[in-house]
């Protein structure tokens, strides 16, 4: 499953979101897209892939609206093909 995860800041790292999803299941990637339309300075948006669905629900229910360097981030399936 695919994950995009929303309003994170800019220092945020690909090593910081893996760890961080790694607590609900294997992660077989990370990206990162920066958003510099953002009218508060440059967001990123993260495109986790889990291979396990259940693994995925789990960190999309548990991590939606928690806060990650002070911003609280949006989690929600991705429901774009590669």
């Amino acid at each position: 499953m695919n994950i995009r995860v929303k309003n994170l800041v800019s220092e945020i790292s690909i090593g910081d979101l893996q760890k961080l999803f790694a607590k609900y299941g294997t992660v077989s990637s990370v990206s990162l897209i920066s958003d510099q339309a953002e009218a508060f300075g440059t967001r990123h948006i993260a495109l986790i892939q889990m291979p396990v669905d259940e693994e995925a629900m789990a960190a999309i229910k548990a991590l939606n609206g928690t806060k990650v360097k002070n911003f609280a981030i949006t989690l929600t399936e991705d429901t774009v093909k590669k």
